[in-house]
């Protein structure tokens, strides 16, 4: 059969199609931070353990097509993806301005706290919206510039970049120290991993990740870091880290019995990749510290009660008991990110006999409890 004129021009519309990135064979590959929702939701409600990961932590495509980073904690504003580009490290989340000092912080008994006059802290600027988008479309990267997601706020969305240049482009969470993952693009005459090739990677460190939580589950100790002399008594550990940013949300012990005078160090597992605090006083639902789990993170300010340690630090430990700040102590921010100046562990001494209760106010679902007996 003779080949007409429309069949050729039927033909090179093929060929080009084939030649040009991305023009009809472009795909799009999802990357969940923290994993698919229902994962998420179904970890916490079997091990109370969040994944501060990104599944799957390499993801390979060819030039042209878009991956999108998706998940619940990313679209409630927990995570960020950050795309480096030339940038050698992330951006913090939270930074100090000393233009806005503290000012007016008072303890329950009324008497101010120390930290007035410091910088008051708050979410990055740089991470307050997303960088510029000149498209509708998806964002369309070559690797020359950073490019993020800064933290997401008002209604749900995904973060979608196009990939026009071949190259291995690295990609971190800026709340999440460690958390990081990579895309490599590949020409189109290379072959990449199926769609369901890709689904199997994530199952199996959905697999992994799920018995690394299970594990640290059944820890109920801390696991003291001696190498490093923070811990040389009774101490609990604020969550309880392991692998692949797993971690189980839990105060480890969950009640610790101890005598007056007892000083406890409050430390955040070694491997963690999140920022705690022990927080203690009026836990009742409208006392100080439900309330600092309520709103502490809420606005561009970070409640100044909540970043701060109740006393100065170099100090010694912080003191405790029914009188002291009107029951109120705080930790502050503690983390294990060397980007930050928080340290990783604090002291507390507990000074007179009682039930003292406390959590995280960063996440306030972490509870504990010391029994003071004299």
């Amino acid at each position: 059969m003779p080949i007409r004129k429309g069949h050729l021009a039927a033909l090179a519309a093929v060929v080009t199609l084939l030649v040009l990135p991305g023009a009809a064979f472009a795909r799009t590959v999802t990357v969940y931070a923290g994993g698919p929702v229902a994962y998420q939701n179904e970890l916490m409600r079997t091990t109370g353990a969040m994944v501060h990961s990104f599944f799957p932590d390499t993801v390979t495509i060819h030039q042209g097509d878009t991956v999108v980073w998706n998940g619940a904690a990313l679209l409630a504003g927990v995570h960020t993806i950050d795309l480096l580009g030339p940038n050698k490290s992330d951006l913090p989340a939270a930074v100090p301005n000393p233009a806005d000092p503290v000012s007016g912080a008072v303890d329950p008994a009324g008497a101010p706290f120390w930290f007035n006059g410091q910088p008051s802290v708050g979410f990055n600027p740089a991470l307050a919206a997303p960088t510029p988008n000149p498209t509708d479309g998806p964002y369309r990267y070559d690797g020359s510039t950073r490019l993020d997601s800064g933290l997401q706020h008002g209604p749900p969305r995904s973060f979608a970049v196009t990939f026009t240049k071949p190259g291995t482009y690295h990609f971190v969470c800026d709340v999440h120290n460690g958390m990081e993952g990579t895309v490599i693009v590949l020409p189109r005459s290379r072959t990449v991993p199926s769609v369901a090739a890709d689904a199997a990677t994530i199952r199996r460190e959905e697999l992994r990740d799920e018995a690394i939580a299970r594990r640290l589950d059944q820890t109920k100790v801390a696991r003291p870091n001696l190498s490093r002399g923070e811990i040389t008594g009774p101490s609990v550990s604020l969550g309880e880290a392991g692998a692949d940013g797993v971690e189980v949300m839990e105060m480890f012990p969950a009640t610790l019995h101890i005598k007056v005078g007892t000083i406890v160090t409050f430390s955040v597992s070694k491997l963690s990749r999140d920022v705690h605090t022990a927080t203690f006083g009026d836990t009742s639902p409208k006392g100080l510290v439900t309330q600092l789990g309520q709103k502490a993170l809420k606005g561009a300010t970070i409640d100044p009660r909540a970043v701060y340690p109740s006393d100065p630090p170099g100090g010694g430990p912080l003191l405790l008991g029914p009188t002291t700040h009107g029951g109120f102590a705080n930790t502050g921010f503690l983390d294990r990110d060397p980007g930050t100046p928080s340290p990783p562990s604090a002291r507390i001494e507990f000074t007179q006999p009682g039930v003292y209760h406390y959590i995280c106010v960063i996440h306030p679902m972490m509870h504990g409890t010391i029994i003071v007996g004299s």
